[in-house]
């Protein structure tokens, strides 16, 4: 994250200074997991989480922080729950400007799941497959394509399905209903 660099057209709020408490969050969720059990599924599930001004805009949600490094409790919304709902994971799972459905699958498939999975061959002809690209495509229509070649199918049944249920966050990680374009 502390790397990723995200559209400032699209996301003005997304600086250093988020991608340095982005990062933090996530040491101190980690660090808490840790400390209250360790249990996996407290990973997987909890809610709980230490914001500062940052992740209280990020994450929308009003912790009393009195700005950036000024640490305070709180429990994050539903869809925020667990290390899968954290701008950590998220953010870091995405594109310059977009998030990516079958790039975050394939990362959560590999890094969260110790699923193996390889890349794409170089020499892959890919100009066969159609994906559509039509004004208001929302990913799920556009990954269809995946599903109709055998040689994309093999990888991509198991990443697809992993990146379009992650599709409700934006690129830096924060929760949408629809997509900058209003499809949903």
């Amino acid at each position: 994250v502390l790397g990723a660099y995200k559209d400032p057209v699209a996301f003005p709020f997304f600086h250093p200074g988020v991608a340095r408490s982005i990062v933090e969050e996530s040491r101190l969720f980690s660090q808490s997991v840790w400390e209250e059990g360790p249990y996996l599924d407290e990973l997987f599930t909890s809610r709980t989480a230490w914001l500062d001004s940052h992740m209280e805009e990020l994450y929308g949600v009003d912790a009393g922080s009195a700005g950036e490094g000024d640490w305070q409790p709180a429990e994050l919304p539903p869809e925020h729950g667990g290390l899968l709902g954290r701008a950590a994971f998220i953010g870091a799972l995405t594109n310059f400007n977009a998030a990516s459905a079958p790039h975050r699958g394939h990362l959560t498939a590999r890094r969260a799941l110790c699923h193996p999975l390889g890349l794409a061959a170089d020499d892959l002809e890919l100009s066969p497959l159609v994906l559509s690209t039509e004004e208001g495509s929302t990913p799920y229509d556009i990954l269809q394509g995946h599903a109709t070649e055998t040689v994309c199918h093999s990888c991509h049944s198991l990443m697809d399905p992993i990146g379009l249920a992650l599709e409700s966050y934006d690129a830096p990680g924060r929760w949408r209903d629809a997509y900058g374009s209003g499809t949903e």
